[in-house]
């Protein structure tokens, strides 16, 4: 991958298989999570990839059903962060959120500008809260 159309190609055309709940692919780091259900091979994924003119070096699968269950009691909110320039940035957010009483987990994307974050009785509005203190604009 070589620019951010290249991963912003491959996340389209991973989310449009049937079964994909969710795909980000990173540039910076060359990686894609590719989140789905059961139904979707290891090998439709690759497939996909190697279609696009991208070669897979490494592919994980884990169906983690219990994780699964236990996700359905937190909120998944997207929050667009306007102001990050470089990894350290986006690091300085993930360092911070992830500090915060509920919450979970917290995916950052430099390219798309944006945060995903998985969490419980924290309200969207504090997140936002949050990474604004840190120097950022950001909204739901």
């Amino acid at each position: 991958m070589t620019c951010s159309a290249c991963s912003n190609t491959i996340t389209k055309e991973i989310e449009k298989i049937s079964g994909v709940k969710s795909a980000h692919v990173s540039l910076l780091t060359e990686e894609a999570v590719i989140h789905h259900d059961e139904t979707v091979t290891v090998s439709q994924l690759k497939n996909a990839i190697d279609d696009l003119g991208f070669e897979p070096s490494f592919i994980s699968s884990i169906i983690d059903e219990a994780k699964e269950s236990s996700e359905r009691n937190y909120l998944r909110t997207r929050i667009h962060i306007e102001g990050m320039t470089c990894a350290n940035c986006s690091n300085t957010i993930v360092n911070s959120i992830k500090q915060l009483e509920g919450v979970r987990k917290i995916d950052v994307s430099l390219l798309a500008g944006e945060a995903t974050i998985l969490h419980g009785k924290i309200s969207p509005n504090k997140l936002v809260d949050e990474i604004e203190d840190l120097g950022f604009e950001a909204k739901l």
